[in-house]
């Protein structure tokens, strides 16, 4: 996504671009992680969606917080003068946005669907 938005900004690749991307990847895997875990060791075992539902109820709420928090800290950076801030800001936004949507809608969907086909081939 966010190449995608670099190229559609105008963007050349620089020294910020490629340090916001690795920042990007720890950001992101972050939140999945959370989420991820909290579904791993859920006490509900068999039923997937009641697992998804005790992940999302234990962590879900502290995923959003933490991607909330890391906006309001990024915020400012929208306001600075110099074009180098505004891009990081740009990145980290969209990493934020993105890493939270994915880490609280899109993962534990596939975790639920992962687990339902598993037990479906009873392994």
């Amino acid at each position: 996504h966010l190449l995608g938005f670099a190229r559609v900004w105008d963007t050349r690749l620089n020294s910020v671009l490629f340090t916001t991307f690795i920042m990007s990847v720890g950001l992101s895997v972050d939140y999945c992680v959370h989420i991820a875990h909290a579904y791993v060791h859920a006490e509900e075992k068999s039923d997937p969606t009641k697992r998804l539902k005790e992940a999302l109820m234990s962590l879900g709420p502290a995923v959003f917080k933490g991607g909330f928090t890391t906006l309001l800290g990024v915020c400012l950076l929208s306001l600075a003068s110099s074009s180098v801030f505004r891009m990081f800001f740009k990145m980290l936004f969209l990493t934020v946005i993105f890493g939270v949507l994915h880490g609280v809608f899109s993962l534990p969907v596939f975790l639920c669907l992962h687990q339902k086909l598993m037990n479906r081939l009873g392994l």
